[in-house]
């Protein structure tokens, strides 16, 4: 519980530098938790939508969305950076280097590492919509070539029973 606490108040700090209004949808480990939400002027706490029918459109109908890492994930990127991305949307992320491997300069483009970082980036997409375009299509694109259910089942078998 420790741990979940001190966790959800370094996300929170993070969210809570950006100086535009936030919307904030989902929420984390304990549900209770959205109500604290409305303690941080900038965040608009919009509940819970449903994966399969308003996620996606959700993302894709979003300038910017915003990742804030839980300190669990140390390399690479939660499933919802995919998920955004395949859905044709735009998100700004934590940097990792195993994704700026992955990606390459696009990733460096969309990575952070520090709150002041993250408001610029912000700042710089939302005036900025044209790349904001290119880079959201390049990766759409890259997750509907590469990152498919089917591609992820064909390396977990070729792991499973290689030749």
């Amino acid at each position: 519980m420790v741990w979940t606490e001190l966790n959800n108040r370094v996300r929170m700090s993070v969210l809570a530098s950006i100086p535009h209004r936030v919307e904030f949808f989902g929420c984390f480990t304990d549900p209770a938790s959205g109500g604290l939400l409305s303690t941080f002027p900038n965040i608009d706490y919009r509940g819970s939508v449903d994966y399969v029918r308003e996620l996606p459109a959700l993302y894709a109908s979003s300038r910017v969305a915003v990742d804030v890492a839980n300190a669990l994930v140390q390399q690479s990127l939660p499933g919802k950076f995919y998920d955004c991305c395949a859905a044709g949307g735009f998100m700004l992320v934590e940097y990792k280097q195993d994704v700026v491997d992955r990606f390459g300069e696009p990733a460096l483009q969309i990575s952070y590492r520090t709150p002041d970082e993250l408001a610029e980036r912000i700042d710089y997409f939302l005036t900025h919509e044209k790349k904001r375009r290119e880079i959201a299509a390049h990766l759409r694109e890259r997750m509907h070539a590469e990152f498919t259910t089917a591609h992820w089942l064909a390396g977990f078998l070729g792991d499973l029973f290689p030749e």
